[in-house]
């Protein structure tokens, strides 16, 4: 009885602290029950899927937006569709509003009909059940295909066709499109312009011309305006063809329907030719092009604005008594221009700088007023000169025909300048990063440029906060004292605050318990950015999220709130390249992810090269029954080609591991394998292994203040095994990135050693693409291997242009047996290569050269290695 009333007790208080929580559709998998009403008040706002929500007492109502499980396509042809699902850019298990979802038709129709489907229909069925879960059908056709013929030119009195079709620089016979027949008004109101005709009316009529046209039309129709639109043309065609082969094709062999769009031109006034009289200082040539580009910014010919356009031309040149007489008939405007003399130009300084010598022209000149003020700014910074303002007056004196210009400098003054700088920060990684900002900005230039002060300050509160700071204070001000001015800065960081509870959001099928294994609870620690990065990579490690943000609610202490979306279940991975030692090589892998809902994953590899095969299916679930326990299992089948020796086999493994702690994993791994074995160095053929080892590996991240600068690898493998005999082996690795500016570093270190009496295939061989990269695949090594080897890699990186990075570095290292110096000659070689990321992988080519006393270009190794994921 007394365990029962304990147990109803614990019931009741057990959901005390928590929040119950009302949805107006299922919601995804989350712990939002686990936080108080003030903290959900925080959180929801940051939830991309939260319509609105409101709170009364210890309950919560949130409305959520429906989530988009399926959308389908009915009525367009399979060719069409691909693209139509790019421009809809609409996925699955993300959730959208009800006003989005419906708009897809008309989104739908305006891609079609600006792409040469102009009797395009397009409707969109929405259909939400009472759980939120929304289908989206979108009926429709896209219709004939459209292709531009050309223009019918109504009222043209400005260019001719061919003139404007080379103008245009686009293609006969390429899918219409809207916008471009809107740049082509615009360019025909440019050319008409250009030939002097300055208001005109331009717009387009309809219904357009259809004639019914083939591919050689348009292919000599392109070449007769410009051969190079025919290059065009053709690449145009193939998109047609490859995005729709069976319309493709038709077009080859039969026509199809071109659009002639009428552009309409009305010009108010006939071409306007322009003369001037009077005009010495400037030329007519460079009159005329004024002129021209100042009618070519108004919609209409206005006189008066072109009369006062010239004038301050001239005005801005010293002649301030020029009189502009500007005449128009039917054809001609006439711009009479009396200049008069001009003006001379006189400069005084008030109060007077000393050591300042300005170079000042005979004559006035606009641009020289500019000029005057960056050089007297720059001169007063440069010695140090203290000044509130900088004005200039100018004064025009008629008579004398001279420009007085004065320049006044308010609050003119040297003296001491000096820094009281208090930083109260205790954490040296974020003191050494404040004390740089404030260091890199000169006392100087806070005092005269006060706007530098605002800016700077932010900065700093910007960074405070990032960090985690609770109350974060920057003060920047300028003091002035009796003999100096002082500029006090004061930073403040008195308390980081601490992590609350982590807070996740998932769509999909993950069961909410193996979202709390996978999901870090760093409650009671202070903010460091390094355990969210820690968290990113072991969102990523797991494999499970299709995509997934981590942000950071601030109430009181910082909540890391995740939201995700499931991977889908199945996907195919790999890597295809080709290798002057391998050949080609292809590495596939087929993964069915999380098909139980805890976050198991089982993948079916085939690796192939000219080489080598390998059959494996695997298992991972890298939370076993806790968030600390992972195991694994794996059956394969492999044949191997070897510099000594040919192997085939087939076994099995499992592993059991466990996650020590947010940077450390442990594990233990067993493999069994019979394997066959052709060699003349040794008279085994055939036997079983059986390989016990114990690994260990470290992952952790290094930063300097808030900035991820690298990452440290290091790992351990001790193994013992039995295949008749037993023998001992042992590999311990270091790899190093540091990140310094836009240059990333690369070091890897490695070595190892192995019993003697291992067989043939344990053995340590190097060279090749993984670390030597300039010998030939397990070159060096002893005849039958080495027992003892030692690498050492460098790597430098920077990006090249945009998405390209070039890289380099050089490699060193050897293989030898027990008795033999490992360290009384060294292997090395150099390297050289370019790579990217793109959306479908990374993209990697490398050519690596051996350094002997001899170098020979037929030693050159090469790897180009794509890698794709979809």
């Amino acid at each position: 009885m007394f365990l029962f009333l304990l147990l109803f007790f614990l019931s009741i208080t057990a959901t005390l602290g928590g929040t119950e929580l009302k949805f107006n559709y299922q919601p995804a998998k989350n712990n939002l029950e686990t936080f108080s009403v003030e903290e959900l008040k925080q959180i929801l706002p940051k939830i991309n899927g939260v319509k609105d929500f409101s709170c009364k007492g210890n309950t919560c109502k949130i409305n959520l937006y429906p989530l988009l499980i399926s959308y389908s396509f009915k009525g367009f042809s399979p060719f069409i569709q691909p693209k139509l699902e790019r421009y809809l850019g609409l996925k699955t298990f993300y959730r959208y509003s009800e006003e989005i979802l419906s708009s897809s038709a008309n989104n739908i129709a305006f891609f079609l009909r600006n792409n040469g489907y102009l009797d395009a229909t397009v409707k969109s069925v929405l259909i939400v059940n009472k759980k939120g879960f929304a289908k989206l059908k979108i009926i429709g056709s896209e219709g004939k295909l459209y292709l531009w013929g050309g223009f019918q030119f109504n009222g043209t009195k400005c260019f001719s066709p061919l003139q404007f079709y080379r103008n245009f620089k686009k293609p006969f016979g390429i899918p219409f499109s809207y916008l471009e027949l809107y740049n082509a008004i615009d360019l025909a109101q440019e050319l008409c312009k250009k030939r002097g005709y300055f208001e005109s009316f331009i717009y387009y009529s309809e219904p357009f011309a259809v004639k019914q046209q083939s591919l050689f039309h348009f292919f000599w129709k392109n070449f007769k305006t410009n051969p190079f639109l025919t290059i065009d043309f053709l690449s145009q065609y193939l998109d047609i063809l490859l995005s729709n082969p069976l319309r493709g094709i038709y077009f080859l062999f039969k026509p199809l329907n071109a659009v002639y769009p009428t552009i309409e031109i009305h010009t108010v006034e006939r071409k306007l030719k322009i003369s001037f009289k009077g005009n010495r200082y400037f030329s007519k040539r460079f009159l005329e092009t004024f002129v021209k580009n100042t009618l070519k910014k108004e919609s209409f010919l206005s006189l008066i604005s072109l009369q006062n356009e010239l004038l301050n031309l001239y005005h801005s040149s010293g002649f301030f008594d020029v009189k502009i007489e500007i005449r128009q008939t039917d054809k001609v405007i006439t711009v009479k221009i009396t200049e008069g003399k001009r003006y001379k130009i006189k400069l005084n300084f008030i109060p007077p700088i000393k050591g300042l010598n300005v170079k000042v022209p005979p004559f006035y000149e606009k641009k020289f007023e500019r000029k005057l003020l960056r050089d007297v700014e720059k001169f007063l910074q440069t010695h140090r000169w203290l000044y509130k303002k900088i004005k200039l007056h100018k004064e025009i004196d008629r008579q004398k025909k001279v420009v007085y210009l004065t320049l006044f400098v308010e609050g003119l003054k040297k003296v001491q300048i000096s820094t009281k700088r208090e930083i109260y920060i205790s954490n040296p990684s974020l003191r050494k990063l404040v004390k740089t900002l404030l260091e890199k900005e000169s006392p100087y230039n806070l005092i005269v440029e006060k706007e530098k002060i605002h800016i700077l300050r932010k900065k700093l509160l910007l960074i405070l906060k990032k960090f985690g700071c609770s109350n974060p204070q920057v003060l920047i001000e300028v003091k002035n004292l009796k003999t100096r001015l002082e500029v006090l800065e004061r930073v403040s960081c008195k308390r980081i605050l601490k992590f609350k509870h982590t807070a996740y959001w998932v769509e999909g099928r993950i069961r909410k318990k193996e979202l709390d294994y996978l999901m870090p609870d760093f409650y009671g620690k202070r903010f460091n950015q390094k355990l969210i990065d820690i968290l990113h990579n072991r969102l990523a490690y797991s494999n499970l999220f299709k995509s997934y943000t981590v942000k950071l609610v601030k109430d009181k202490g910082i909540i890391p709130l995740i939201e995700g979306v499931e991977k889908k279940p199945l996907t195919i991975e790999g890597q295809l390249g080709l290798s002057s030692d391998e050949g080609y090589l292809g590495d596939f892998l087929l993964k069915l992810t999380d098909p139980f809902g805890f976050g198991s994953i089982f993948t079916l590899q085939y690796l192939l090269s000219s080489k080598r095969t390998l059959y494996r299916f695997s298992y991972l679930d890298d939370y076993f029954f806790s968030k600390h326990l992972f195991v694994g299992g794996a059956l394969f089948k492999k044949y191997e080609e070897h510099r000594d020796f040919d192997l085939s086999g087939k076994g099995y493994s499992t592993t059991i591991g466990y996650h020590l702690n947010l940077y450390t994993d442990i594990s233990l791994n067993f493999i069994s394998l019979h394997f066959t074995l052709n060699s003349k160095l040794t008279n085994l053929s055939e036997g079983n292994l059986k390989k016990l080892t114990l690994s260990g590996e470290i992952y952790y991240p290094i930063y300097k203040g808030l900035v991820k600068k690298g990452l440290l690898n290091a790992f351990i493998h001790f193994s013992t095994a039995n295949f008749g005999k037993q023998y001992f082996k042992t590999l311990v690795g270091i790899n190093l990135s540091f990140l310094s500016k836009d240059i990333y570093n690369h070091i890897k270190i490695s070595g190892g050693y192995v019993s003697p009496q291992a067989p043939i295939f344990e053995k340590f061989y190097l060279g090749g693409i993984k670390n030597l990269k300039g010998y030939s695949y397990e070159s060096i090594a002893p005849e039958g291997g080495g027992e003892i080897f030692w690498y050492l890699g460098t790597e430098w990186g920077f990006p090249l242009f945009k998405p390209l990075y070039l890289f380099g570095g050089l490699d060193f290292g050897n293989v030898v047996k027990k008795s033999q110096n490992p360290f009384g000659e060294i292997k090395k070689d150099i390297f050289i290569g370019v790579g990217s990321v793109t959306a479908a992988g990374p993209i990697r080519f490398v050519i690596a050269l051996p350094l002997k006393n001899k170098l020979n270009l037929q030693d050159i190794k090469y790897l180009f290695l794509v890698g794709f994921n979809f």
